[in-house]
């Protein structure tokens, strides 16, 4: 009898405790994966002045049916000719980017999103490397063809800094852009 009376009290005690829990910030918000998802990209742009392809990969999380985590990688398809008055040089523009977004009514066929990626790159010009940082932000729409593929159309501007190339610029490497991205998985959310 004494140790269910005790156990009562523990049990009492520990209810007490939890109810005079502080509100926080985010208190009762959780983040709940909803979705894994994999696909490639395919993005027209321009770079230093000439029309360039990027070929890419993606790899995202979903959480919330909403909030999207993950990261890309995008690289030129070709070596990109860039001409100033006396030289013409060869360029390569790759880079990973950490990507962060937010997409509004995952549930119906088609909806919107908003997104920034940001992170590490390399442009390498006559087979001489030097380091970037890349930023992306963008919007688009998806379309969801199938529960386990999305097809993704967004633009954006791809904002270049840190070359130290005397002859290129980093407004010669930064511009809008468009992609087309077939991601394939599954989200479990609503």
């Amino acid at each position: 009898m004494k140790k269910s009376i005790f156990y009562i009290l523990l049990l009492c005690i520990a209810f007490q405790l939890n109810a005079q829990r502080d509100q926080t910030l985010f208190s009762g918000t959780r983040l709940d994966q909803s979705g894994s998802w994999a696909g490639f990209s395919y993005t027209p742009t321009e770079i230093a002045g000439e029309s360039s392809v990027q070929g890419g990969a993606d790899v995202k999380f979903e959480y919330n049916n909403s909030f999207i985590l993950g990261w890309q990688y995008r690289k030129t398809a070709d070596e990109i000719k860039f001409q100033d008055a006396s030289n013409t040089d060869l360029l390569e523009l790759k880079y990973h980017t950490f990507y962060a977004g937010y997409a509004f009514q995952t549930h119906r066929v088609i909806h919107p999103f908003i997104s920034v990626g940001m992170g590490p790159g390399k442009l390498k010009v006559n087979g001489e490397k030097d380091k970037l940082l890349i930023m992306q932000p963008s919007a688009g729409v998806e379309v969801n063809v199938f529960r386990w593929m999305r097809v993704g159309f967004e633009g954006g501007y791809r904002l270049v800094t840190g070359n130290q190339w005397d002859r290129i610029e980093n407004s010669d490497l930064s511009n809008y852009y468009g992609t087309i991205t077939f991601r394939f998985g599954w989200s479990w959310g609503k």
